[in-house]
């Protein structure tokens, strides 16, 4: 006897054993019968829908494990139809003990994936069939399906240091590999996400994301609709849901649904959401032209102050002003708080002037910029910042790698290096060797927060404390060329000049050198010439920025090219002391130039002499009471004294309101260079000032 069962046709003895089942459920045999097919049922359900097969990532093993308990002709069918057909049949395993260990590891592997979150679900497939954890990682960044924003392939090259094609190239294999092994692999989150949208759209996209965070199947409410899509699209699910951008709002919908025309309320709620992105805050007069001339909508500040109240997450900032903001925002969007953040990972803490003067420095903050009490009240409400003692803090505190990457990260651990402040000449050295692009180097240079540009061509570290002399010896600071002649110079305490110089097949040949333009006019004159305590025949002629005259020092002493000279002058005495030697010579100090001095020649000068003018050596003798009724004059002559190069009157002025904190207008600078001060002073005619040597 036959009977028709769904589309196959079995014996009545399976009705009949199926009554018994029933029936007689109290024996041991019939127990695990109902064990089996429960479990059977609970899995049935679970992926009923899902189209699971063998292959897939999570569950294939466990189907594989139980294909072979099967009949033959259930044991390449999905999943569903195996665990139906164990369901309905549990008898026909005839006891296999096998079956219920085997059904219940894989009831505790879909239990386990339903507890998954939608994110967590979709960053697992990924991992399970990707060659590795670096094409993961590139996958899971390119679409989102982390829940953060999706980032450009360009972003992702600097990020992994790999060109852009390349990147394009990975996230093309991991896609194949993706769709290639598993099909349409297990993701019930995913599935229920792509069922619930189908039912409530057409919606707006941030609706969206709401929603399903509301629901519990998600857990990132920054997840756009965009990665959503892209995951089912990468996971084998049809669905016919698809974005449009209709004004500053974009909708999530069916081909064919009647989308409204965006609406002034939508406009302005999408709008404020981006100024507060942009800009951390914004105002009503801000949001009133950008919904103009970005929206093309016109409302009046009654219609807005209507509309603002109702948007989730508004509040005032400062509602005498108009300074609102979005709270709960995804704060990693807000330019702002990621400046701020850069910053504070470097410094550690920083006054809110410093906070200010931090964020002004990037072009990228837009719009109007907050007030210190606006920006008061946003760091004492967002998660994250501290205020103490009037400085905000990151709590807990970051790690700057973490936060500052790319060029930026790469000077911040330069600065770091170079002792916090450095010029721009040195830094550029060490980066244009390592690779850094020109263009990059300098709009990073010139935007980072985490830098601070203390002078012309100066730049340190935010929130390092610098003395005003160091940053002003820094910004004098010499910058020589590697493959120039002239290595290095500088001042003596007793008045004199010392040079460093790398000689060239040219300079001895030619028997002259260069000296540094700071010098021009200052030690012109002849000079007598001393090596190895004896004085030489002939002289040396200091003009302009040249010494020449060296071709009998350079022969006696046997200079080739590439060999080290130790030259220190004596302007008062008008003597050349030299020393010659290899590379270990640059590693001379003052004491070294000392001994070469006193081992010099002690004959008579020639007849023309000089007098060299008697500065001050520190601060504490500026104190002093000068010769002269104005207090100027000793400073003047101090910033002259201790600068490595010819300065103009603005110049003098700044360097003394750095250094004494003493506020100068250039026309009084002015007044005393070409009045008390002449005689001690020498200009170019191009308004360039050095000490006058007399």
């Amino acid at each position: 006897v036959l009977r028709h069962s769904e589309n196959r046709v079995e014996p009545l003895v399976d009705l009949l054993v199926a009554l018994e089942y029933w029936g007689f459920g109290s024996h041991p045999e019939w127990r695990w019968q109902r064990y089996i097919g429960a479990l059977a049922a609970d899995i049935r359900d679970a992926v009923a829908g899902a189209d699971v097969a063998n292959t897939d990532p999570r569950l294939g093993v466990y189907i594989g494990n139980l294909s072979v308990l099967v009949p033959f002709h259930l044991r390449h069918s999905r999943v569903e139809q195996v665990v139906s057909w164990i369901a309905d049949h549990p008898h026909r395993l005839g006891g296999d003990g096998r079956v219920g260990d085997v059904l219940a590891a894989l009831a505790n592997q879909v239990q386990q994936i339903e507890s998954e979150s939608l994110t967590d679900q979709l960053q697992v497939v990924v991992r399970c069939v990707s060659r590795s954890e670096r094409d993961a990682r590139i996958l899971i960044r390119r679409y989102g399906l982390d829940g953060s924003p999706s980032e450009k392939l360009q972003e992702l090259a600097n990020q992994e240091d790999v060109t852009r094609e390349r990147i394009r190239q990975i996230c093309v294999r991991s896609e194949e590999s993706l769709a290639a092994a598993v099909g349409t692999p297990f993701a019930p989150a995913l599935d229920a996400a792509l069922r619930l949208l189908d039912v409530r759209s057409p919606m707006m996209a941030a609706d969206a994301s709401s929603i399903l965070v509301a629901t519990g199947l998600s857990d990132a409410p920054n997840l756009s609709m965009k990665s959503l899509l892209d995951a089912a699209r990468l996971m084998g699910r049809s669905t016919s849901l698809q974005l449009t951008r209709i004004g500053p709002a974009t909708w999530l919908h069916h081909e064919g649904d009647e989308l409204p025309d965006g609406g002034e309320q939508a406009a302005v709620r999408v709008r404020a959401g981006r100024l507060t992105d942009a800009s951390g805050a914004s105002t009503l007069t801000a949001l009133l032209e950008a919904l103009k001339e970005k929206d093309h909508v016109e409302l009046d500040e009654s219609a807005i102050l209507e509309i603002l109240p109702s948007l989730t997450g508004f509040e005032w900032l400062d509602e005498d002003t108009g300074w609102f903001w979005i709270a709960g925002r995804n704060t990693n969007r807000n330019r702002l708080f990621n400046l701020l953040r850069k910053a504070l990972s470097v410094a550690g803490a920083l006054t809110l002037d410093e906070i200010r003067q931090a964020l002004r420095r990037s072009r990228r903050l837009t719009g109007p910029f907050p007030p210190p009490d606006v920006l008061t009240k946003m760091c004492t409400s967002t998660p994250g910042l501290d205020l103490d003692n009037a400085r905000v803090c990151l709590n807990p505190p970051l790690d700057y790698r973490t936060v500052i990457k790319g060029t930026e990260l790469y000077l911040v651990e330069l600065l770091k290096q170079m002792g916090s402040i450095a010029r721009v000449e040195e830094m550029w050295q060490v980066a244009g060797n390592e690779g850094i692009g020109k263009v990059s180097f300098w709009s990073t240079l010139r935007d980072s927060p985490a830098i601070v540009r203390y002078a012309r061509s100066t730049y340190g570290l935010r929130g390092v404390s610098v003395a005003a002399t160091e940053v002003w010896e820094v910004a004098n600071k010499r910058i020589q060329r590697a493959n120039s002649v002239l290595r290095d110079w500088g001042h003596l305490p007793d008045g004199g000049l010392w040079f460093l110089f790398r000689l060239s097949g040219n300079s001895v040949q030619m028997g002259q050198l260069a000296l540094p333009q700071a010098m021009k006019g200052s030690t012109a004159g002849r000079y007598g010439l001393c090596y190895q305590g004896r004085q030489l025949v002939g002289q040396a002629v200091v003009q302009g920025s040249f010494l020449t005259g060296l071709r009998k020092v350079f022969r006696v002493a046997e200079a080739e090219d590439g060999d080290w000279m130790l030259l220190v002058m004596e302007p008062d005495a008008q003597r050349l002391h030299f020393q010659f030697g290899d590379e270990e010579l640059s590693l001379s100090d003052e004491a070294d130039m000392a001994a070469l001095l006193e081992a010099g020649c002690h004959e008579s000068a020639p007849s023309q002499s000089f007098s060299q003018l008697e500065l001050p050596a520190d601060d504490d003798e500026l104190d002093e009471e000068p010769a002269t009724q104005d207090p100027l004059i000793p400073v003047i002559i101090g910033v002259l004294a201790r600068a490595y190069r010819p300065l103009k009157a603005k110049e003098i002025a700044r360097a003394i309101e750095v250094m004494h904190g003493i506020a100068v207008e250039r026309s009084a600078v002015n007044q005393l260079l070409y009045g008390p001060l002449a005689p001690e002073v020498h200009g170019d005619g191009d308004g360039l000032w050095v000490l006058r040597r007399r």
